[in-house]
């Protein structure tokens, strides 16, 4: 073993970065409270923000979280989201305490972007303990102990995280991460226990394994990114504890075995006889218009847009109108392998510096923790930037997770940059200590100023038309907002623009619809509503519309078959029971209208539209000879 040995600097010497360093063994609430703070300056204006995109469908119209006993006790959460059961149970549990007041559903998501920034400076604490560090140079350093603080403050504030804070339903991506990192932290505090000499089964030793499996499910349980956190945990071992043995890996057998559990909940296992390529590809497709061998060669430049971000972040945006590479040749995709090449090949050589003696060693140290989190950033990105396709090729949000790896990385470069550079400049660890605070200081103010941004549904799409100008998404979300305020005339442009970048748009045709009913267009609102249920037969909400627009028309048949298709697609929808009763009722079929009003009335007791019609019904009967 080598002899760790701590350069001796007077108090003159003692650089103002080592003098902070030295209080935080007696004062450990200081970090915490700085990470709190931090947090909660960068996203104080966020409480207020209104729903957005994925929000509706999943929050504002699922009623699916409107009953947390139907949830739990009937299963009807794990039957709708059953790989991210989870996630949506808090959404549940915000419902169930707040309902949609969007002030509940932030101070639960900052909650979770806090605790996760506590999880990465514990994480990187713990792992300054580990052996690797415990046997090697600089690891004693008094300075040393402000690296994880860095990691963590950079985590909390960078802009590039507003998309999974702000954004209330990529609360599946953070509160992941925070599943993520307690398992990676719970299973270092395991080994570590091992490394001591502990007996597997004492109580130093069993709590942190078998919690640390308890988080990985629960991980699984939230979002499909989760599938990598075994290989994450590997990583960790083969970088700060060495390569595993036998025992190790036959320990480790249950934390891989989690990964099953997302395709179990993806996959139907009962038609892996007929044709099981065609059974597993239908499970990891998402509908997207190009071969995964596209998906793939345009992840890699997308992958470099994120490192761009990471390292700039300026022009974010909410729905990037990206374009798609369909091969390695093409100058885009090629130049942005061999970068994503070369940042892998950097890791390697770090991963290797550690060897190194003397003065350099005591910063080569650090070069493992920036191979870890390089490696890290790659292998939690894979499950969204590989072959699996998804419809939107980027979102900010899917870097949440791979950025923790990015801060750390940064982090220990930092460090490891005023280490090499204190021999030559007294004052490194002063000017380190002014990087940092600028850099804190900087991020956190373009996060805020993101998060305005986000406070108004109209300037947030508004500034995704801005950068986005061809994506026909954005159109549709201006006219969107503008029909919910009145404003028909005004979204008529919009969607018209929307429609001509993307001629199938489905929601675009909808929303168009609504618009020529409300400026006194039935029979082209009508047009528009039965192309949009050819371009998408899920839109329970548009054959609703189309009903209704028959009774306008005086075709009550017809609206009744319009309200059934609606009826059959939203079973709980109770306007459209209560419109398709009263297409029946004009149709003359009272005994049918009476039985879809009895059901209204059981899914709603007292309903009054339902109350009204039936006394209405009675009273017609009563009044025949």
């Amino acid at each position: 073993m080598k002899t760790v040995t701590s350069p001796t600097h007077s108090p003159s010497q003692e650089s103002p970065l080592a003098r902070i360093a030295a209080r935080l063994p007696s004062k450990p609430y200081i970090p915490l409270l700085a990470i709190l703070v931090v947090g909660l300056l960068c996203y104080a204006n966020t409480f207020h923000v209104p729903f957005h995109l994925d929000d509706e469908e999943n929050i504002v119209e699922n009623p699916v979280i409107r009953s947390l006993g139907n949830f739990l006790a009937n299963g009807s959460g794990y039957e709708n989201f059953p790989n991210r059961f989870i996630a949506i149970f808090t959404f549940a549990l915000n419902y169930y305490f707040g309902g949609l007041n969007v002030a509940g559903y932030h101070v639960v998501n900052l909650a979770i972007h806090v605790i996760n920034a506590l999880l990465v400076y514990g994480l990187v604490t713990l792992t300054l303990r580990t052996p690797f560090f415990r046997e090697r140079p600089g690891a004693h350093d008094q300075t040393i102990r402000l690296l994880p603080l860095c990691a963590a403050l950079l985590f909390v504030c960078h802009p590039m995280q507003t998309q999974a804070v702000t954004y209330i339903y990529q609360r599946v991506a953070s509160l992941t991460t925070l599943f993520y990192l307690a398992a990676l932290l719970l299973h270092i505090r395991w080994r570590m226990a091992q490394a001591e000499g502990a007996p597997f089964r004492s109580r130093r030793v069993a709590p942190f394994y078998l919690l640390s499996l308890l988080a990985a499910v629960l991980a699984m349980k939230t979002k499909e990114i989760a599938f990598t956190l075994p290989l994450a945990v590997l990583l960790y071992e083969f970088c700060f504890f060495g390569r595993p043995g036998r025992r190790l890996l036959l320990l480790l057998a249950p934390m891989f075995m989690t990964m099953l559990i997302i395709p179990a909940t993806m996959i139907d296992f009962g038609a892996l006889t007929g044709a099981p390529g065609s059974v597993i590809n239908d499970a990891t497709s998402f509908k997207w218009p190009f071969s995964r061998w596209a998906y793939l060669c345009t992840q890699f430049s997308v992958i470099v847009t994120y490192l761009r971000l990471f390292l700039l972040p300026v022009n974010q945006n909410l729905d990037h109108d990206y374009p798609i590479s369909h091969s390695l040749l093409e100058p885009r995709a090629f130049l942005s392998l061999a970068l994503l090449f070369a940042l892998l090949a950097l890791a390697g050589w770090l991963y290797r510096q550690d060897k190194k003696e003397g003065a350099a060693g005591e910063s080569a140290a650090l070069s493992r923790l920036m191979a870890f989190g390089i490696l890290w950033f790659f292998i939690t990105l894979a499950v969204e930037s590989s072959l699996i396709p998804i419809l939107d090729v980027i979102f900010e949000h899917r870097v949440y997770l791979p950025s923790a790896g990015l801060f750390v990385a940064v982090a220990a470069l930092l460090f490891a940059g005023a280490e090499r550079l204190r021999s030559r400049l007294p004052h490194a660890g002063g000017a380190l200590l002014v990087v940092l605070a600028v850099a804190v200081a900087t991020l956190s103010v373009a996060t805020f100023r993101r998060n305005i941004v986000w406070q108004d549904a109209e300037r947030l799409w508004s500034d995704v038309k801005a950068k986005s100008p061809r994506k026909a998404r954005a159109y549709n979300m201006i006219a969107t907002i503008r029909v919910r305020q009145n404003r028909h005339a005004e979204s008529l442009g919009e969607l018209l623009n929307a429609i001509s970048l993307k001629p199938d748009y489905a929601d675009a045709y909808y929303n168009l619809g609504i618009v020529y009913k409300e400026l006194g267009m039935v029979q082209e609102s009508t047009a528009m509503y039965h192309r949009a249920t050819t371009l998408n037969s899920s839109n329970a909400d548009a054959f609703n519309n189309m009903g209704g627009n028959y009774i306008h028309l005086g075709s009550p048949e017809r609206a009744v078959e319009a309200f059934s298709i609606a009826v059959r697609l939203r079973p709980g929808r109770i306007d459209f029971r209560n419109n398709l009763a009263l297409a029946l009722l004009l149709q003359g079929y009272a005994d049918e209208a009476v039985r879809e009003l009895q059901t209204v009335l059981q899914l709603r007791p007292g309903d009054p539209k339902a109350t009204r019609m039936l006394q209405e019904i009675e009273r017609l009967q009563a009044a025949q000879p």
